[in-house]
């Protein structure tokens, strides 16, 4: 799936990282599908295809597109290392396509875990989620205001000056709290755990959460 409109569903910035978004719903790119679908195009005409004429305009197309487009396409392919033999009758195409999607998704998932590591955008990100799968809090019914806050905060699409002060440049030490005025860097914990200005808030919330936890187990800001 595309990430814009994931995006528009978590009511975060459009600018927000992909890799992000694409880990809170446990999706991948919508590339992974379309590879499926050209090997099934450059495979099926070839093994299925009984129509003179259908044949020879597939021979053709491929004649024509038999160049470097195709040719990056058989290279991916070849990189990704897929445990299975070319299709080499009918039969096989879709199981070889599965496998292909599946070895290409392993890929992705393997490159996602190290990016999220790798950004320093994403510190927060890699602490609350431990692997690539839909988080809770977007399968509990959370209503959009809800759900737009907690993704903000997972994902850093906020207006914390961690953040802010990243696009102006400033040291992570210069990105000082304006709202308190302690002296604190204002990140997510600060706004979460410290700030003196959100006490009031934070204790009415925390003691919700408490009753929560307790009639219902862990809520939606789990881990995951």
């Amino acid at each position: 799936m595309w990430p814009l409109p994931l995006k528009q569903i978590l009511g975060v910035h459009s600018k927000t990282t992909n890799i992000a978004i694409y880990g809170e719903f446990g999706r991948v790119p919508l590339r992974v599908k379309i590879l499926a679908q050209i090997v099934k195009f450059l495979y099926r005409p070839q093994l299925e295809c009984k129509n003179e004429n259908l044949t020879k305009f597939y021979q053709a197309l491929t004649i024509e597109y038999s160049g470097k487009r195709f040719a990056d396409i058989w290279s991916f392919i070849d990189n990704l290392k897929v445990d299975a033999q070319p299709p080499q009758s009918r039969h096989t195409v879709d199981s070889y396509t599965k496998k292909l999607k599946e070895t290409f998704t392993d890929n992705l998932i393997d490159v996602w875990e190290k990016e999220i590591n790798r950004f320093p955008k994403l510190e927060i990100y890699s602490m609350v989620k431990e692997c690539f799968q839909c988080a809770p809090y977007l399968i509990n019914n959370c209503d959009f205001k809800s759900r737009q806050a907690l993704s903000r905060l997972r994902t850093s699409s906020h207006n914390l000056r961690i953040e802010v002060g990243r696009y102006l440049g400033q040291r992570r030490d210069q990105r000082i709290c304006t709202i308190c005025q302690n002296g604190d860097y204002e990140d997510e914990f600060h706004f979460i755990m410290k700030c003196s200005e959100y006490k009031e808030i934070r204790d009415g919330t925390f003691k919700k959460l408490d009753n929560c936890i307790c009639m219902n187990g862990p809520t939606v800001l789990m881990r995951k």
